[in-house]
């Protein structure tokens, strides 16, 4: 047995992620439960991958402007079509969506901007191991009123906890704060 001093870093994290696809049934990849012996070596045989820099949105999210009573709110379409689009050679492409900022084009997102499961299969392909999730910047709404900030956020921080719950080994997850609502109303 090695010395303390022999143990690396590695020996307090979890075994590099098995993808879905390959995972036992149970979604265990070790038959010892999980536990792993430490590693006696020089440096880790499995290092960790971090991606600490991953925005994640609800697929689907209420009308905002609607909700609220007045305009300038973020909002996403799954089912038209748009001329963002069309640059990639067809009229729609499946796993895609279109961002609008008060009814206005804003930005086309991905399926890995909705998806746990599109994201894991992404991080196996390039092999992260754990991302930090928080949301897209435009839906902080720092110019909302500020309970309305407030509700948003508890909305985002919810899915993005929701997210992680039903991930833990793969996502971490960073709040939304409300500096609005804060200065004013806390």
């Amino acid at each position: 047995m090695g010395s303390l001093a022999d143990l690396t870093l590695q020996d307090e994290r979890p075994a590099a992620p098995v993808p879905l696809d390959q995972q036992p049934e149970g979604g265990h990849s070790s038959s010892s439960g999980g536990n792993r012996q430490p590693h006696h070596g020089a440096g880790p045989t499995n290092p960790m991958k971090i991606d600490m820099h991953a925005h994640i949105l609800p697929k689907h999210w209420p009308d905002l402007a609607k909700k609220y009573g007045y305009p300038g709110w973020p909002s996403i379409t799954h089912d038209e079509p748009c001329a963002c689009y069309t640059s990639y050679g067809g009229t729609e492409l499946e796993g895609k969506a279109k961002m609008l900022l008060d009814g206005k084009f804003f930005r086309q997102v991905e399926s890995t901007s909705w998806s746990a499961e599109d994201r894991i299969k992404d991080c196996n392909t390039t092999g992260v191991t754990v991302q930090v999730l928080s949301t897209v910047p435009v839906m902080f709404a720092y110019w909302a009123k500020p309970d309305d900030t407030l509700d948003l956020a508890r909305y985002l921080n919810d899915h993005i906890a929701q997210t992680v719950a039903e991930n833990p080994k793969r996502y971490i997850g960073t709040p939304v704060t409300c500096p609005s609502y804060l200065l004013c109303c806390a």
